[in-house]
């Protein structure tokens, strides 16, 4: 159980036969309304990442990338493949955090699974874009894409519900190796509930406390990542 639980944590990683939360995933985001240009191996359990697909390829205009849900044999959340030009998120993964989200305390189960599911597809689409248009990344790559992540669930309304889950998983898990291209899971867990705070202190002012002196720039954190990352991809 221990090695499973890092392995949902190596998000950055960090996911459906899932009762779908119906406000988000509508019956109009079928397969056959996916923007042409984009292709997604269809699935039972690719409900959510085919709401991601379309609101990235319709947001940003992208191109020639394929989506795949299924199983890996490696122990990742999901990845992108720069070779194939493609993001594959591990059906593996999305069952076993289906599985263990049941045993968390959540305000919305099916919300915080869903948006795990789209941050590690919206996390990889960051390495993609990356790739595709050679980004001056200036920085960690892994925390730029998590900052992408992070602010598209914003657009979702889901980052709360994921640092939800997040937060009781690292309280339970040993962490990842000092050394290691991906902050630590606490580094991980604060940099993006400053992004929460920062986009909307008055709803989520129950997290200055946790946040510290940090709160105070949460603020311009905020800004200045949505910033940064709208005139890259503009």
């Amino acid at each position: 159980m221990i090695f499973m639980k890092i392995i949902m944590i190596v998000l950055v990683a960090a996911m459906i036969t899932i009762a779908y939360n119906q406000t988000l995933v509508n019956k109009e985001f079928s397969h056959k309304s996916l923007l042409p240009y984009s292709n997604i191996d269809r699935d039972e359990d690719d409900a959510i990442v085919t709401y991601g697909v379309k609101k990235i390829s319709s947001k940003y205009n992208i191109t020639n990338v394929t989506i795949k849900v299924k199983d890996c044999n490696e122990s990742i959340a999901g990845k992108y493949v720069p070779t194939s030009k493609s993001i594959i998120i591990c059906k593996n993964f999305i069952n076993y955090i289906k599985y263990y989200y049941k045993y968390l305390k959540l305000e919305d189960y099916n919300k915080s699974v869903n948006a795990t599911i789209l941050f590690i597809l919206y996390h990889e689409y960051a390495h993609m874009f990356d790739d595709l248009y050679d980004l001056p990344i200036v920085g960690n790559e892994e925390i730029a894409a998590d900052q992408f992540a992070a602010l598209n669930l914003l657009d979702d309304y889901m980052l709360y519900n994921y640092l939800e889950a997040y937060k009781q998983l690292i309280d339970d898990t040993s962490d990842i190796p000092a050394w290691d291209e991906h902050p630590t899971y606490r580094q991980h867990y604060y940099n993006l509930l400053c992004l929460l705070y920062g986009y909307d202190s008055d709803t989520y002012s129950k997290f200055k406390g946790e946040l510290h002196d940090r709160a105070e720039r949460c603020d311009y954190e905020y800004n200045s990542i949505s910033t940064a990352w709208s005139e890259l991809l503009d």
